[in-house]
């Protein structure tokens, strides 16, 4: 953080020097306008510097500045559109929002001191988590098991306690257990949010309180991830643990597109000092070459480049299909609504406006960046249950079916869960997904080496081994389907259980994809229409089926 505001500090020095330059330029523009009143490319010129100035005033401390150049840009647009010539009453308008300007750049008040802010980490051997509770003891497994995966856990049963904590330094996760002694809990979300740095700690919230208006609450406080009682602990550390993934920028290129040297320097250095490598074009003219050299994770494009436009920009790349997930963000000082209609007509992501404040550009750079990967991802994951995907598995399996000379078997698992609709209809979709959910996991762990595990329809999975016996894969199957039987559903306070069917069928070298499917449906179906929670394989007799 000192080291961001350092450059920082330097890249104002900078601001001001040059606007003493623009406003000398803004100065001879205005008092050639009496003499060429219908000139336009003098109001044009004008409006570029006015349009620089408004950009880059505000995100340097100069508030007023911003303020003051965005009436000199409304005039020059008024002039503009209207196609009128410039009256002598207009270039006076114009010469006093210039002298506004100096005044508020070079004659600019101290500032209120600035309230106390937590301690950074300071890079310890073992990350800390805050966990706050008011009663320790009932998180004991948790504890256990952050422990287990590397973490130093700090508790508090109050809100003024954790803020004393997060004062004193900074922790690198946050869970919160409601409600606390003092207070709901969701204050704490939000204290530890309010912070710079305070938007990227992950931030989890347990209740023993499922109604959806918590749920919203927990959201709005800014929690990543809420968990009802009973938790599962290891859920709760691989989320936390994907959520620090997440805010890991190393590998993100951010490619900018600004013509105005102040404002380039503010976003190279405020998304650098985050962590992203970023690309700053000053020269729209290079957009192409620059673009497909440096193949960017999101683009970030000023609206006015001069002579072309960042929409302009946005649709050359929205054209190309490979394109289509690519995050676009518009940074600009033009708040009409026309506009934001328009960026997101042509595909931009978001529309936002100069100056900017560094945690707002950071928090939104990131959130566009994860919404873009849990995009790539989910065309290949499930989101529910980190198995592939329908068409992902298809294509895995039409390639693995290629004749093989070093394989003697090929085996495609189906399993599906017993009476889902009756979970559905008599719990709710909710629970349902939770079950679903829960068969992930275990297929990942008893199928390690399998070439592919997919979540083909709502309840029903597939998987596909090589070079086992049937009889192997059986008990494999059985070994699964028991584990699974012995998990406890929770709904609505009250605990359950549910079972697994599964069929086999074996690719004999002559079946079509869809002709060995089919077999391994018929499999699933018998072992469905005998009860349920059983394994059978294609043609297998009824006596050799397993349970």
């Amino acid at each position: 953080m000192q080291e961001w505001q350092s450059k920082f500090n330097v890249l104002r020095e900078q601001f001001i020097n040059r606007s003493a330059e623009r406003l000398a330029a803004l100065e001879a523009i205005i008092a050639n306008l009496p003499f060429r009143p219908g000139d336009a490319s003098l109001i044009k010129d004008a409006h570029q510097q006015f349009h620089w100035l408004a950009g880059s005033g505000g995100v340097y401390g100069f508030e007023a500045a911003t303020k003051f150049a965005q009436n000199g840009e409304e005039v020059c647009d008024f002039l503009l559109r209207d196609r009128i010539p410039a009256s002598q009453a207009d270039s006076e308008k114009l010469m006093r929002i210039v002298q506004l300007i100096r005044q508020s750049i070079h004659e600019v008040p101290a500032g209120e001191e600035s309230p106390p802010q937590p301690k950074p980490s300071l890079s310890p051997s073992k990350p800390t988590v805050l966990l706050a509770d008011n009663n320790s003891a009932g998180l004991g497994a948790l504890i256990h098991e952050l422990h287990g995966n590397g973490w130093e856990v700090l508790h508090a049963m109050t809100l003024k306690a954790a803020h004393d904590l997060v004062m004193q330094r900074m922790p690198e996760a946050l869970i919160v257990s409601i409600p606390l002694v003092d207070c709901p809990g969701y204050e704490l979300t939000e204290l530890v949010r309010s912070f710079p740095g305070g938007d990227r700690i992950p931030a989890i919230i347990i209740s023993q309180q499922t109604d959806f208006l918590d749920k919203v609450q927990a959201i709005r406080s800014g929690a990543d991830a809420f968990f009802e009682q009973p938790i599962n602990e290891k859920e709760i550390c691989n989320k936390i643990k994907r959520l620090r993934e997440k805010d890991d920028p190393e590998t993100y290129r951010i490619m900018s597109v600004e013509d105005d040297p102040d404002q380039a320097a503010f976003i190279k250095l405020t998304l650098e000092s985050a962590g992203y490598k970023v690309l700053s074009l000053q020269d729209p003219a290079k957009f192409e070459e620059a673009f497909l050299q440096f193949n960017p994770d999101l683009l970030l494009l000023d609206v006015m480049l001069g002579p072309m436009t960042g929409f302009d920009l946005a649709k050359y790349v929205r054209q190309k299909d490979r394109y289509a997930t690519l995050p676009v963000v518009f940074l600009t000082t033009e708040n009409a609504l026309d506009m934001h209609i328009y960026s997101a007509k042509i595909g931009g992501d978001d529309h936002l406006i100069k100056p900017i404040a560094p945690q707002l550009l950071v928090a939104a750079v990131a959130g566009r960046l994860e919404r873009s990967r849990t995009l790539n991802k989910l065309i290949e994951r499930d989101g529910l249950t980190n198995c592939m995907t329908h068409s992902a598995f298809m294509d895995k399996a039409l390639k693995v079916a290629e004749p093989d000379p070093h394989r003697f078997s090929l085996t495609l698992l189906l399993f599906d869960i017993d009476a889902m609709h009756q979970i559905n209809d008599r719990l709710g979709y909710a629970v349902g997904d939770k079950v679903i959910a829960s068969v992930g996991p275990l297929l990942q762990k008893s199928f390690r080496n399998a070439s592919a595990i997919g979540r083909v329809a709502g309840d029903r999975f597939a998987i596909i081994l090589e070079n086992l016996e049937d009889f192997q894969i059986e008990r494999l199957a059985a070994q699964l389907t028991s584990e699974f039987s012995q998990i406890l559903q929770h709904a609505q306070g009250d605990t359950f259980r549910a079972s697994l069917s599964a069929g086999l069928a074996t690719h004999d070298h002559t079946l079509d994809l869809r002709s060995w499917f089919s077999k391994a449906e018929a499999s699933l179906k018998e072992a469905k229409d005998a009860g349920g929670n059983r394994i059978i394989t294609h043609s297998q007799a009824p006596d050799r089926e397993f349970r």
